[in-house]
């Protein structure tokens, strides 16, 4: 399972994720839609520690 909680992605002034908090329980589907510039991948990047945030992402319940 993967978690987050008030999850907020900044460059700079501009933030492009917002208090994200989201929960994927394991073998299942779970689909991050919304329109172009929304945040998606900037919220990917967060999980994959790929960006810095603000906010707490778990895995199966262990601060990433």
């Amino acid at each position: 399972m993967i978690e987050t909680r008030d999850l907020w992605v900044r460059f700079g002034p501009v933030a492009a994720v917002r208090e994200l908090t989201l929960r994927a329980e394991s073998g299942g589907w779970t689909a991050l839609i919304g329109p172009n510039g929304a945040g998606k991948t900037s919220a990917l990047r967060a999980l994959a520690g790929l960006v810095s945030y603000d906010g707490e992402v778990l895995l199966e319940g262990r601060d990433v």
